[in-house]
């Protein structure tokens, strides 16, 4: 499978807006997260709605069949949400809340990079599909 690009987030990391730049990517990931569900599982979602694209946070629901099941075809992409793009996620939503203001520019790049490596690792997961 190809990685497909939704968002041009490379321009608000240019502005260094980092959260929305976070904000995109990991939307075009969770939309790319979709695709490959859609193709392989038989529960199917919309990769064009935001609601549906959250089902990628959600462990049970993501990459499994209509038996409550992981696809076989789908673990290798389901470990990295889980590992690596949930993390990232995680992440994003602490800079994105920073209450008690201890999340900087410096944890918002951290996290932006992460993402970035979040992302290849995607686009070698769906290589081997």
């Amino acid at each position: 499978m190809k990685y497909v690009e939704i968002h041009n987030w490379k321009e608000y990391e240019k502005k260094k807006e980092w959260l929305k730049a976070i904000e995109l990517l990991q939307d075009e990931m969770a939309y790319n997260f979709l695709v490959a569900h859609n193709k392989y599982s038989d529960v199917k979602y919309d990769e064009n709605s935001e609601v549906d694209r959250d089902v990628v946070y959600i462990y049970f629901l993501y990459a499994h069949d209509s038996n409550k099941k992981v696809v076989d075809k789908l673990k290798k992409i389901y470990y990295l949400m889980v590992a690596n793009y949930s993390d990232c996620r995680i992440n994003y939503e602490f800079c994105l809340i920073n209450e008690e203001g201890i999340y900087t520019e410096k944890d918002q790049i951290k996290c932006l990079k992460d993402t970035i490596n979040a992302k290849k690792k995607l686009i070698k997961v769906l290589k081997e599909l």
